[in-house]
């Protein structure tokens, strides 16, 4: 199996603090974690970075995870995405099914939860990849 790359992305240091080391990442096959904390250092990762999923909040000032999902569709269509936010809207869930997300969490982050959709998400890119 081969190993993956994510980006977590998230105004709040905390939170990515808390996913960093909340999650075992070592056991979900993920070799490079990266961190961003705005759309911008996000859009500047994905465009140098070979990065297979991206786990972003959804409220962040200026462009948040909506804007950096639909800019994802349109240059990384091949990326993976999964939402969380700390706000239960059902605009925010319809918004991210449209944008055809893998998953949607709310904070605070069950990391257990967290870790069994990436491990979904990963079989999909394992299907995707011909099961390489």
């Amino acid at each position: 199996m081969r190993k993956y790359s994510v980006l977590i992305v998230d105004d709040e240091k905390l939170a990515i603090l808390g996913l960093e080391a909340g999650v075992d990442w070592d056991g979900l096959n993920v070799s490079r974690l990266y961190k961003a904390h705005s759309f911008d250092e996000a859009v500047d990762i994905l465009c140098k970075k070979d990065v297979d999923i991206v786990v972003t909040d959804i409220e962040m000032p200026g462009a948040g995870g909506l804007e950096l999902i639909k800019w994802i569709r349109s240059n990384r269509p091949e990326i993976h995405s999964v939402f969380y936010t700390g706000h239960a809207e059902f605009s925010y869930a319809l918004e991210a099914l449209r944008l055809g997300v893998d998953d949607y969490l709310l904070k605070p982050l069950p990391y257990d939860e967290l870790a069994a959709i990436l491990r979904r998400v990963e079989e999909k890119l394992e299907n995707e990849d011909g099961g390489v």
